[in-house]
This record gives structure tokens, sequence and C-alpha cells, in this order.
């Protein structure tokens, strides 16, 4: 079935300012949504709550965002090409279905909370040109097992992967991480295993009481040679904090 009968007019509210369009509110019912390829944006809350299964956005599309498709718990597939730049905050949010979405290499951005609350997400690779894991991008996505993070990776901050109980592992060593927040893995109880860069300088904001694996007692923690595990922390924390 062709593209345009499921992007029908009426299904959509836009705003148009210097030519540029944002689809501001999507009205429709549909399984399947493609948005137009007339769209540039995709506006704060333009999805949120909908009953779709599948988005497919288009590369006119560049930028997605706050809260667009929060709390859209039917919500299984989201594909998006080449052109996006940046998404918003709790974008994707409560999306309890969520199982895939492929984020291409255009974008730079992702927002806080852009994830949380995506309890079937299984795996996520962040592209190259994303510096920052925002506070809770992550938070609360139980399923989640595999994570692929860029080498431009310079801080990831607090909470962003607290409480995904499904992560049993992360390599950060490829990376060129500087600080990580306090609580980022917090509850992450299955976490056995996490690589650190010998370039890192600060792990959480309290040094040496910080709680940046907090509850992660499964955990070593592998860096410059030496394997840390969970009773161990507190020294590890104290030598990356007063290097």
């Amino acid at each position: 079935m062709a593209q345009n009968e499921f992007t029908n007019d009426e299904n959509f509210e836009f705003d148009v300012k210097k030519k540029r369009v944002t689809l501001a509110d999507y009205l429709g019912d549909d399984d399947t949504v493609w948005v137009p390829e007339i769209v540039n944006e995709i506006g704060d809350g333009a999805f949120s709550g909908c009953s779709a299964k599948v988005i497919k956005i288009p590369e006119s599309v560049e930028k997605i965002g706050c809260d667009a498709f929060s709390g859209c718990s039917e919500l299984v597939s989201v594909e998006i090409e080449d052109g996006l730049t940046e998404i918003g905050n709790d974008a994707f949010s409560d999306c309890e279905k969520l199982q895939t979405i492929s984020i291409p290499d255009s974008v730079t951005e992702i927002g806080e909370r852009c994830f949380s609350g995506c309890e079937n997400l299984e795996s996520i690779e962040l592209p190259e040109g994303i510096y920052t894991v925002h506070e809770e991008i992550f938070y609360g996505c139980t399923g989640l097992k595999n994570v692929t993070l860029p080498s431009s990776l310079t801080e990831i901050n607090e909470r962003a992967f607290a409480d995904c109980e499904g992560l049993e592992e992360i390599d950060l060593s490829g990376t060129e991480l500087l600080t990580v927040g306090n609580e980022a893995f917090s509850g992450c109880t299955n976490l056995k295993k996490v690589c650190l860069p010998d370039c890192i300088e600060k792990l959480g904001e309290d040094g040496q009481d910080s709680d940046v694996f907090d509850g992660c007692e499964k955990i070593s923690v592998e860096y410059d040679g030496n394997t840390y595990r969970y009773g161990q922390l507190k020294s590890l924390y104290i030598r990356v904090n007063c290097q």
C-alpha cells in the first residue's frame, strides 16, 4: 500500500513557519504511521499516548521534540532515516513495548530520560558524535542487554543506566570518557563487568563515597590493568578522583 494512504492530511496538524514544517499533532489511529516527507520537525508531544505500533521517520526530519512519542504503550518499532540530528527530552519515555529503534549516524544529541521506562528495549547503539549520555536516559530499561557506545563519548550523567537489570556487561574502554555521574549504574543487579578507559577523571560527585555502582554486587570493574570487585570499589573511586 502506498505511503500516502497512511499519511492523509486529516491525520496530522502542521505548523509552518518560514517554510519549516513542524508536525504539531497526530490525530489518527493507524498501527503503522509514515511521517510525511514534508516534515522538518516532530513537535513536543505530537504523538504522545498514541496507539501506533510502528513509526517510520523520513530523512527530512531533523528534530524530534520533547515527549514526542512518550507513553505510546503499543509502540514496538521505530525506523529513522539519516538526517535527524536531535532527539528531545523524554521523546520515547514509557514506551513499554518498544523493542527496536534505529538511531542514524546523523544524530548528535539525545535528551534526558529519552528512553526511560522502555522495559522491552533489549539493544541500543548510539552513533559517533554523541558526547554525553544524559541523565536517566535509559532509567528503568529493565530488558536492556546490549549497549554500544561511541568512541566520542566523554560523559555519562546521573542515573543514566539506573535499574537496567538485564545489563550484564558494558565496555567503555574504547571511549574518551572523562566523567561518570552519581548512581549512573545503580540498581543494575546483574551487571558483571565494566571496562573503564585510562583517560577517566571522575567517578561520581562524592569521590570516595560515590554510589555509581550502588547495588551492583556481582560487578568487577577493570581499570588501568587492575580489577575491582564490589567490595573494593571505594579504593577505585579514590584512585580515579584523586589522580
